[in-house]
């Protein structure tokens, strides 16, 4: 949208750069950067000794809603047929000497979290944060997903996916 003649500029992503007028005698014989060597976020790695996790339950998409896709009859065949229910838990923080391993991560989940009604299993997909290019310089990414079921002994966590935990300073193999 075009800012019109004379009125005052209220949206933050139109603004102007603040050396506009200055780049010639500022940058005058200094080497330029190339965008691979410029890193806007200093990564910081080893120095945390807890992280932000949120559990992001996963279940199947209910008769009515797969109904509403009717009017896209030629991607209803094509539906990933699970939803991702981000209201019923909370984001929270986690010592990572606590889920530093698969079988501690397992079991801190199964305990933390429901199971479901008559042995029936609930998938958590566990989110972390990054470091995005975004405004508030955090960006919500998948970390694992874990099914969790009630067994006679309890809860019982199994790791179905394991996409970033490689990637942490703190994840033992």
């Amino acid at each position: 949208m075009v800012k019109k003649i004379g009125s005052i500029d209220r949206v933050s992503h139109r603004k102007t750069r603040s050396d506009l007028g200055k780049k010639r005698t500022r940058y005058k014989n200094k080497p330029c950067k190339h965008r691979k060597n410029s890193y806007y976020y200093k990564r910081e790695t080893g120095n945390k000794k807890s992280i932000i996790i949120w559990a992001w339950v996963r279940k199947e998409m209910s008769k009515d809603g797969y109904r509403n896709w009717k009017k896209f009859w030629w991607l209803k065949a094509r539906l990933w047929k699970e939803v991702t229910d981000l209201k019923s838990t909370k984001p929270l923080r986690v010592e990572t000497s606590d889920i530093n391993t698969k079988e501690k991560f397992e079991r801190f989940i199964a305990n933390r979290y429901w199971s479901g009604d008559n042995g029936k299993s609930v998938k958590y997909v566990i989110m972390g944060v990054s470091r995005g290019k975004t405004k508030t310089h955090r960006q919500w990414v998948k970390i694992c997903t874990i099914t969790v079921k009630n067994t006679p002994e309890g809860n019982i966590g199994t790791m179905v996916e394991n996409k970033r935990l490689s990637k942490y300073w703190w994840w033992k193999r």
